[in-house]
């Protein structure tokens, strides 16, 4: 049952002012200070199971053990206490706030009154000079540009028109390749044309339903054990490694890094000494934070829920698909955003 709780709805509303505030700074911690606060209270209005106090407490060891285990905690809290409130609301919420601050930047770099040139390494050899858009770099640039098109397929994901969808697509392939062309961020062009494909053509792939629910059920299980299998034999996967740009040698590093209790329990990344190390992959992040556990745990939930629920989660399969494949690559949904709320909240929490 879908129900208003203004705590609640005002912490979803501090995620996403954070989320935003998070593009142009390093540094939120007073806002996610009250951010936690808001969604404390949020937890004891909306009442704790016996199943979310274990979550808690366990939870509270790990982030204890591993500070980086509180991003995907906090999305995972987010998710459990929107699961009662009206997702088209909270969907619009998000996509208002993204799409003014996206539309204020595009026409602010049309005027040139951004800081735009950003030097990178793209494809090994060849050098380009990559638009920011004003955020910390083009590769946040482009995943914000790709949740605005999630977030807009999020809010039209009944709609019953086939000509609809296609128009849609096709705007979300227009606007996916200006962001692209400012960008050079890969992943976000790739991700957003799935994402515009499977929208398009979703009214046909959902009739082949015995196939679409088996491979839909099993994406989470499958993408993340090849996500890890390649990390784990980086000399065998050198040339995913170059075309992705180190996605590949800084993890399999901190994995070599790890004992048996990191296995178990995570590995603290300020442990790493390493020049610009760094992990963007949604699945090695969620093993590095939290251990093996926490992983097999995390997408054996997926891809259970997506399973016993697949009649009432299927009509978003084109956004959870899309942020499934854009994890390989980045940290889309191992940390707390409004998009990566409703992912896991869509999947694990709500009742249909």
């Amino acid at each position: 049952m879908e129900k208003s709780n203004y705590v609640t709805d005002i912490t979803f509303i501090l995620l996403v002012v954070r989320s935003i505030l998070g593009l142009f700074v390093q540094e939120t911690l007073v806002l996610t200070i009250i951010f936690n606060l808001f969604l404390a209270i949020s937890l004891l209005q909306n009442g704790v199971s016996i199943k979310i106090f274990l979550l808690l407490l366990t939870s509270t060891c790990l982030i204890l053990y591993n500070k980086q285990m509180l991003g995907l905690v906090d999305v995972l809290l987010t998710a459990y206490v929107i699961r009662n409130q009206n997702i088209g609301k909270l969907i619009k919420i998000s996509l208002k706030w993204y799409g003014i601050v996206g539309l204020i930047l595009v026409i602010l770099n049309f005027f040139g009154w951004l800081h735009s040139e950003y030097y990178i390494n793209y494809k090994g050899d060849e050098d380009v000079y990559a638009n920011m858009l004003g955020t910390k770099n083009p590769n946040v640039a482009g995943m914000f540009y790709y949740s605005i098109c999630a977030l807009l397929v999020l809010n039209f994901y009944d709609i019953s028109s086939n000509s609809k969808r296609i128009y849609i697509s096709i705007l979300l392939c227009l606007l996916s390749f200006h962001i692209y062309n400012l960008t050079f961020c890969r992943t976000s062009l790739y991700s957003s044309y799935l994402l515009s494909l499977m929208f398009a053509l979703h009214p046909i792939i959902i009739k082949f339903r015995l196939v679409n629910k088996f491979v839909f059920s099993f994406s989470p299980v499958v993408i993340s054990i090849l996500s890890i299998w390649v990390i784990l034999h980086p000399t065998q996967y050198a040339y995913i490694d170059e075309i992705l740009t180190n996605r590949v040698a800084f993890p399999a590093f901190a994995i070599g890094q790890m004992t048996f209790l990191n296995w178990l329990f995570g590995l603290r990344l300020e442990n790493i000494s390493l020049e610009n190390f760094t992990i963007d992959s949604s699945y090695i992040s969620i093993l590095l934070a939290g251990g093996v556990i926490t992983f097999i745990f995390i997408f054996y939930l997926l891809s259970k829920n997506i399973k016993e629920k697949y009649e009432s989660v299927v009509m978003f399969e084109p956004v959870i698909i899309s942020i499934l494949v854009y994890g390989i690559t980045e940290n889309i949904f191992s940390s707390a955003t409004p998009l990566s709320a409703l992912f896991y909240s869509i999947i694990l929490f709500k009742k249909y």
